[in-house]
This record gives C-alpha cells, sequence and structure tokens, in this order.
C-alpha cells in the first residue's frame, strides 16, 4: 500500500469536490447539484478561507487508522493547502494544475503537475460539470450528522469508488467527506468552523525551496 500515493489522492479529492460536484435529484430531497452549486458560489465568494481539520486514512480490512490534524485553507475555486501538525508536520499545495508537497525544515520538496493522462480519480477536480454529471450518479439523505451528498461513479475502472459529503442542515457548510479508494481503504477529512485568512502567500509555493520533479 501506498500511503503517501493515497494521502495525495485523498488531498486533490477533498479540493476537487469543493471545486465542483455533479448532483442528482430524488424525491422527498433537494437537488444535490443545486445544493452543492450554492454552496461552491458561497465559499468561493468568501475565499481565502480556513478550517482546522483532522483526516483519518484507515486501511482496507482494518476498523480503525492513523488520524493526523492540521489547517486547510482554501482560495476557491483554483487552490488548497493542507497544512498538517506534529509530531510529523508537513504541507501539500495545489493550485492550478500544479501540486506541491513540503516539510517545514527541509530545503527541498516535490512538485508535481497533473496532466490529462491522470484524469481517473482526479476528474472530480479536472472535468466540467457536465462531465462530472455524465460519469457520477448522486443520491441525497437527511440523517443525524447532516445533509449527505453520497456519489458513486458510472464506469467500471476508477480510483475513487464512493464518496461521501456531510453538509450542515442548511446546507451552508462542509462538515465531513469520506471516500473508500479502489483498493477499499477509507479516509475520512472533518472540518472545524471555517474563518477568513489572508492570502498573500498562502497559495504560493516557498521560494526557498528546490522543487523536485
Amino acid at each position: 500500500m501506498n500511503t503517501s500515493r493515497s494521502r495525495k489522492l485523498g488531498l486533490v479529492t477533498l479540493a476537487s469536490l469543493l471545486a465542483s460536484i455533479p448532483g442528482a435529484a430524488i424525491a422527498g430531497q433537494p437537488d444535490a447539484w443545486d445544493v452543492l452549486d450554492r454552496l461552491r458560489s458561497e465559499m468561493t465568494a468568501n475565499s481565502p478561507i480556513a478550517a482546522d481539520f483532522s483526516q483519518t486514512f484507515t486501511p482496507a480490512g482494518f476498523s480503525s487508522g492513523d488520524t493526523e490534524t492540521g489547517v486547510l485553507s482554501m482560495k476557491l475555486p483554483a487552490c488548497a493547502r493542507w497544512d498538517y501538525g506534529g509530531p510529523f508536520p508537513k504541507s501539500y499545495l495545489l493550485c492550478g494544475q500544479f501540486a506541491y508537497s513540503w516539510n517545514p525544515d527541509e530545503t527541498s520538496g516535490r512538485r508535481f503537475e497533473i496532466s490529462p493522462d491522470e484524469q481517473e480519480g482526479l476528474d472530480l477536480l479536472r472535468l466540467n460539470v457536465d462531465d462530472l454529471r455524465r460519469q457520477y450518479n448522486a443520491t441525497t439523505e437527511t440523517t443525524a450528522e447532516g445533509f449527505e451528498i453520497r456519489l458513486s461513479p458510472v464506469g467500471t475502472v476508477v480510483t475513487i469508488s464512493e464518496a461521501t459529503l456531510t453538509l450542515t442542515d442548511d446546507h451552508r457548510r462542509l462538515v465531513s467527506l469520506a471516500f473508500h479508494d479502489s483498493e477499499g481503504n477509507r479516509t475520512l477529512f472533518e472540518l472545524g468552523e471555517y474563518r477568513s485568512v489572508g492570502g498573500s502567500g498562502l497559495f504560493t509555493p516557498p521560494v526557498d525551496v528546490e522543487w523536485l520533479e
């Protein structure tokens, strides 16, 4: 199991779901796309924003996993940044077609480009809304945790096998995102309250880091 790859996939998935998500109406529930379109528009208008988060990665076949915490900063629709706390602090930045990862005490980091041939699993970020709606099914449900939107791919060859977004009852805030990858691993992001942040330099890669492709 490649934990680093799974983490990167988790980060890209979270950012992409915030950026553009398909929906489908079912009887007795609001249309998922309408709800998330309004959520995205509001978050974009209020960007840049940040929220504390916890991320739990549970390997396939296990009932529990490791949890990390940090701060997620977003400048939608283009950029998202994850700053993980101790004991192993690290940062990830996804902006446009480039992604960066680095540790604060090191002089080099990794940079990679999200190319068109890497669409599988990244399609939630890279494709436009019409494409997303053609490639994913969505159902909605109101639960004790909040308003849930559940996504499942139409095709059979996928990297993300299912995803569940939980919003507050008023549909104004994303509370959590959980998804399973094709290997059966589960990633859960839980988000705290959003707050405004300054955007100067936060969404620009550090200039004192040597970027390795």
